[in-house]
């Protein structure tokens, strides 16, 4: 696994054998260190990677449920999706999965992968051609 970005909100790694890339986020707010500069940065990381597999780690995010967080992180969730329509999330806990479900359903996207292990995660992204 390759590191190929890093910032206080996102780590990202890739293993380009698995075609897998990994984004871990930080345990600091999107509310406090989302902005317009962090989020193209990171996409412009990601875009190269473009197709791959993508696991989403949240598992050190503190939990929220305010508007404007929620807001950014739909947003985000977004442009990931485009960029890597396989891809699952991986969160720390019962209350986090479903709070991430209720975000995918609210953006259109009821069958999202979210799971508590990251070996079960990575095994299910697996499953799936790229």
């Amino acid at each position: 696994m390759q590191r190929v970005f890093g910032n206080p909100l996102f780590v990202i790694e890739h293993d380009a054998a698995r075609k897998l890339v990994i984004i871990r986020r930080q345990a600091l707010s999107l509310d406090l260190a989302l902005t317009d500069e962090t989020h193209r940065d990171a996409l412009a990381k990601l875009r190269p990677l473009r197709g791959q597999r993508l696991l989403t780690d949240l598992r050190l995010v503190p939990g929220s449920n305010s508007p404007s967080v929620e807001a950014k992180a739909q947003l985000l969730r977004r442009d990931l999706r485009e960029l890597f329509p396989v891809h699952a999330t991986l969160v720390a806990s019962a209350v986090g999965r479903l709070q991430v479900l209720r975000m995918a359903r609210e953006r259109g996207e009821p069958n999202m992968a979210v799971f508590l292990s990251e070996e079960e995660a990575v095994a299910h992204l697996m499953t799936i051609p790229v």
